[in-house]
């Protein structure tokens, strides 16, 4: 009976796709709007969702910043079960971040309550700032959405209220203005690839021939397209702020 309990499957979903549309409708945000941000359909949004197809690592990182949170919040973790769970803290166990401890409930209590220690000290500092959050949600100064949009979005916000220091800007003149269109522009241009790619990949399995040239084609023209813009955007609007170095190559002097 006891093992039982603790293999039996939970009714909780964990899923990826779970997890984006309950955050997606959560945040009251739609499916063109994180389809048009990560270079997607709105078809691959809703079979992400209904988990027809799990998106791979780099697709994953732009759905998560489309949606606001860290993409650690995205894992399907496989928790079906307190065994599960048992299971993960032994292996938190094993790499030294917390022990199991037990404590009375009260000094006048007879009871024994059990629970883990940390070991770790951004570890234990993480769980500090959980702690004041989920009190000021239990007193109702922050709402169900605000608590579960603050855990969706750790550690970003947890960085910005306890080390702001980590989040200050690089100094001036560290990366021109240049270098960060060519950041940006290279960033767009393997979204692109990556979706292409993925409806490539997916027609060559279904063995679709003659719909794996068409994806092909689509790959070679969104390719060249985009280069084509940003070639064009690059030659139009010179690059502001460089450094002396970047300055003289963009003037074509030594």
């Amino acid at each position: 009976m006891f093992e039982w309990l603790f293999s039996k499957k939970t009714s909780r979903k964990h899923s990826i796709g779970e997890k984006i549309r309950s955050i997606r409708m959560r945040k009251q945000i739609s499916t063109a709007d994180i389809a048009d941000a990560c270079q997607l359909t709105n078809a691959a949004i809703r079979h992400y969702e209904n988990d027809i197809r799990e998106p791979k690592e780099d697709k994953l990182q732009e759905i998560a910043a489309a949606l606001g949170v860290d993409v650690s919040a995205l894992y399907d973790r496989k928790i079906e079960s307190i065994s599960d769970i048992m299971h993960i803290l032994f292996e938190i166990e094993a790499d030294g971040y917390v022990v199991p401890t037990k404590y009375p409930v009260n000094p006048n209590s007879s009871r024994t309550a059990y629970g883990v220690r940390t070991l770790n000290e951004v570890l234990n500092e993480g769980i500090e700032k959980w702690c004041e959050k989920r009190e000021l949600w239990e007193t109702e100064q922050i709402t169900d959405d605000e608590y579960r949009n603050w855990q969706d979005a750790f550690p970003k916000e947890y960085e910005v209220e306890v080390h702001p220091e980590r989040k200050t800007a690089p100094p001036d003149g560290m990366i021109s203005d240049y270098r960060l269109h060519a950041l940006n522009a290279l960033q767009r241009l393997r979204a692109i690839m990556m979706y292409d790619i993925e409806q490539v990949d997916y027609t060559i399995e279904q063995d679709q021939a003659a719909q794996t040239v068409d994806s092909f084609k689509t790959l070679k023209l969104n390719l060249l397209q985009n280069l084509d813009d940003e070639i064009a955007a690059l030659s139009q609007e010179p690059a502001v702020g460089l450094s002396s170095m970047n300055q003289d190559a963009a003037n074509g002097t030594k």
